[in-house]
């Protein structure tokens, strides 16, 4: 192996070790229903964990203090027609659809 081709290869193997750190699994898993968006807590999340949950525009919806292994609940409000909401975990930020339209009736 010359020496291109092994600086290529270390290349290859430090992004690829980054771009795996970054797309590192979340704590929780979200999912709505009826006005209300689950955050299912997974066992090895920490009692210190946190997420705020927001709306596209900025409109923020509230915080979810994690429960390690057990489903939280966040009404939602009922004046609103939301579809997607923003989560933000440790700083980063995870645009979320939710799979049925919350808010107000007309999306049911």
């Amino acid at each position: 192996m010359n020496i291109k081709t092994g600086a290529f290869m270390a290349c290859t193997l430090v992004v690829g070790s980054f771009s795996a750190f970054a797309q590192a699994p979340v704590p929780y898993n979200v999912r709505a229903g009826h006005n209300i968006i689950y955050m299912d807590w997974s066992a090895n999340a920490l009692s210190t964990d946190t997420v705020s949950v927001s709306t596209l525009d900025d409109t923020k919806l509230g915080t979810v203090m994690a429960t390690p292994g057990k489903t939280k609940q966040l009404q939602l409000p009922m004046d609103k027609s939301i579809n997607t909401v923003k989560v933000s975990y440790n700083g980063d930020v995870h645009v979320i659809a939710l799979q049925h339209g919350m808010g107000s009736g007309r999306n049911r």
